[in-house]
């Protein structure tokens, strides 16, 4: 089984990866891999959906035997559910964290102003550097973040908003294997998003929030109700 693990809003892969070398150790015939969205493109390109389709094919697409199964996060979930129509024949679920498909929220209202002041003060000779220090002194793994990921978030948030006229999104059918995980205070997601997802999809409350991935407890909770949910496929 491989699992492909798509990240959220930001796409910060040191995150992400050391989740997955966190879960490898349960299921060591299983293979981990954080997908990425933007490589190969310019730093300060904007945001392509298409271009990031087309990347996530070459990650994805040359897998056409071995059993596939996704993990996604956040904005993540709108990729994983373009992907998981086009890997049908060798899909075996979804664990869909937090979804944002479109939508908006107050949350993510405030992040979109927040990373234009980054980016309007921060992305300028030592700026970036400077900015990444201070915050690391709050949160120490964000200085592992390099400015390609960070300017990735930004085009990522920009394009939020986009997908709020999306219309060629095919949601789930239902499957037993794909599962909700949401918390009803999640204020990143928006309320009807969750509802509907939950006709479709079995869901799993949780009390993490939205960041999970950035603190190891509430990411030792996630990885419970994944080996919980998932061991059995």
């Amino acid at each position: 089984m491989n699992i492909y693990i798509f990240p959220g809003n930001p796409p910060a892969r040191y995150y992400y990866k050391k989740w997955s070398q966190e879960l490898a150790p349960h299921f060591p015939d299983w293979s981990f891999k954080v997908l990425t969205y933007t490589q190969d493109m310019p730093i300060n390109a904007p945001l392509d959906l298409k271009a990031v389709e087309k990347n996530l094919d070459h990650q994805i697409k040359p897998d056409q035997t071995t059993p596939l199964f996704f993990i996604s996060h956040s904005l993540g979930s709108y990729f994983a559910f373009k992907m998981s129509q086009k890997v049908k024949n060798n899909f075996k679920g979804h664990l869909c964290i937090f979804p944002f498909i479109g939508g908006a929220s107050l949350s993510a209202q405030l992040q979109l102003k927040m990373l234009y002041s980054i980016q309007r003060n921060s992305f300028i000779k030592q700026g970036f550097h400077n900015f990444i220090h201070h915050l690391s002194l709050v949160i120490p793994e964000i200085k592992n973040i390099t400015p390609k990921e960070m300017n990735a978030a930004l085009d990522l948030a920009k394009n939020e908003w986009e997908l709020l006229r999306t219309r060629d999104l095919q949601l789930p059918c239902a499957n037993p294997n794909q599962f909700l995980v949401f918390n009803p205070q999640d204020r990143w997601c928006p309320k009807k998003t969750i509802q509907y997802l939950r006709e479709y999809m079995p869901a799993v409350m949780t009390d993490c929030s939205h960041d999970f991935i950035r603190f190891q407890s509430q990411r030792d909770s996630m990885s419970k109700i994944f080996i919980q949910y998932c061991s059995s496929l």
